[in-house]
């Protein structure tokens, strides 16, 4: 067995020699080739959740931070929404391991290694989503309801290229061999099916 923190061999062991990380509970296999089927991590053999499942996951979670973000951007600039979206995020990830659109779907973020995700890894995947979000929503174009910051040319494509950003995390996994998208890699993690 490996530890799920740091990927050290642990056979037998109740803690990582290396890290000092618990590994009985969360303990993964070894390794494996990497001629495992399609869909199937080639590290942990855990089965990785689909572009589409993902998208349902994402668009379950958008609808229930909906009422809640418009309800504070009424009172309160617009970047407050990704302020909430990565509260949300951290926290969901830190005591689940799912957000509630990932449990409708049946999937679960975990390590690279398939252990539990950590605080720092919630974190790092947390800002590589919200982080963008935020600068998009600040710079937003006066012409498609203005953001905070609504002058010139600069910062409008300031706004646009986090726009582009976010699209390409959220496309990324359609052509990564782990399904990964930007904010996966950033933090080290997986999405697998449950």
């Amino acid at each position: 067995m490996f530890c799920p923190q740091c990927g050290t061999p642990a056979e037998g062991a109740a803690f990582c020699p290396s890290c000092g990380a618990a590994v009985t509970a969360n303990a993964v296999a070894a390794p494996v080739n990497a001629n495992s089927p399609a869909g199937v991590d080639a590290t942990t053999q855990l089965v990785l959740a689909g572009w589409w499942i993902r998208v349902g996951a994402t668009i379950i979670d958008s609808l229930i931070l909906a009422i809640p973000s418009l309800l504070l951007t009424s009172i309160l600039p617009r970047p407050v929404g990704s302020i909430l979206e990565f509260a949300y995020l951290y926290l969901m990830w830190m005591r689940f391991g799912a957000t509630l659109g990932n449990q409708v779907t049946k999937t679960k973020i975990v390590s690279t290694l398939g252990g539990a995700i950590d605080s720092r890894s919630a974190m790092i995947r947390g800002l590589v989503l919200a982080v963008p979000a935020f600068i998009q929503q600040l710079f937003q174009s006066s012409g498609t309801g203005g953001g905070l910051v609504t002058y010139g040319s600069m910062m409008t494509g300031i706004g646009t290229v986090a726009s582009v950003f976010m699209l390409i995390d959220f496309l990324l996994p359609l052509f990564d061999k782990r399904r990964q998208s930007i904010h996966d890699k950033a933090a080290n993690t997986l999405v697998i099916k449950l």
